[in-house]
């Protein structure tokens, strides 16, 4: 019975140690599969970094040329609008050493000037009247639009 016990139980270890070689062989196999991923993935993390690294440099160029239109486009308008404010006030300016003798005039004399002119020339003020009607009037017809 002791032979037979030692076949049994030699016989349960060889089929024990052809599991174990089947697990090894197995684990082995899924070690070499997990590698060549890893390999793969760190290839991919490399071209990646080399991409973000293009990419961060354009954004950057990008950054600085938009910066620079930004900061030209800034000084444009200040510029412009430092001209603007220049002309409008030289017009108000004007305007306004135009305007001064007609108002004393006014006010001395009570009468608008423009009114003068236009009783000493016979125009009539035109405030309020049809456009048309007063065309009509001078010319004594339609006006002809193809003109």
């Amino acid at each position: 019975m002791d032979q037979e016990i030692i076949a049994y139980l030699d016989g349960r270890f060889r089929e024990t140690a052809r599991q174990i070689e089947g697990f090894r062989k197995e684990t082995s196999r899924r070690f070499e599969q997990i590698d060549w991923r890893l390999k793969r993935l760190e290839v991919e993390i490399r071209m990646t970094q080399g991409g973000v690294e293009r990419i961060g440099a354009d954004v950057r160029v990008v950054a600085t040329e938009v910066h620079e239109s930004h900061r030209n486009l800034r000084d444009g308008l200040f510029r412009y609008f430092c001209w603007l404010q220049k002309l409008i006030h030289l017009s108000y300016s004007d305007l306004h050493r135009r305007m001064r003798p007609i108002e004393a005039w006014k006010e001395r004399y009570g009468r608008d000037p423009i009114e003068l002119l236009r009783e000493k020339y016979g125009k009539k003020e035109q405030t309020g009247q049809d456009p048309v009607a007063l065309v009509r009037e001078k010319f004594g017809k339609k006006p002809d639009p193809s003109t």
